[in-house]
């Protein structure tokens, strides 16, 4: 699972911010399927530093690199490997598996651009 979720960290940081972006909405899911902030204990002490990296990635002044796309998504596999019920890692697995595969052959940046709500998200922050 966390093989798999920084992989999806590096898949996505194709567009400034995309990572962080997937960080935050992972975060507020499993943060609202608990009622709690709990679940950000483990990450807890890198949200500040990776805020910061967002706001200059955002504006183009920074990137992530492979490194902190894989830390960012090791992040998301964190919040899902401490909150998630086992029935549903093994479905987050399924899924994880399924971006990877589809990442490989396919371009997940076009993917995104088909399906206006993500486009949206995905733009959003940025100055295009």
């Amino acid at each position: 699972m966390l093989t798999l979720s920084a992989h999806l960290g590096n898949l996505l940081d194709t567009r400034p911010g995309r990572t962080e972006k997937a960080l935050v909405l992972s975060a507020t899911l499993v943060c609202m399927a608990s009622w709690s902030l709990a679940p950000l204990a483990p990450v807890a002490a890198l949200l500040g530093p990776v805020a910061v990296g967002a706001w200059l990635t955002l504006r183009e002044r920074a990137m992530l690199g492979d490194s902190g796309a894989s830390l960012i998504g090791g992040m998301i596999g964190v919040l899902l490997v401490t909150s998630l019920a086992v029935a549903a890692l093994w479905l987050t697995l399924a899924l994880l598996i399924a971006i990877s595969l589809y990442g490989e052959f396919r371009s997940i940046s076009s993917a995104i651009e088909r399906v206006p709500l993500l486009a949206r998200l995905d733009s959003v922050g940025r100055g295009n």
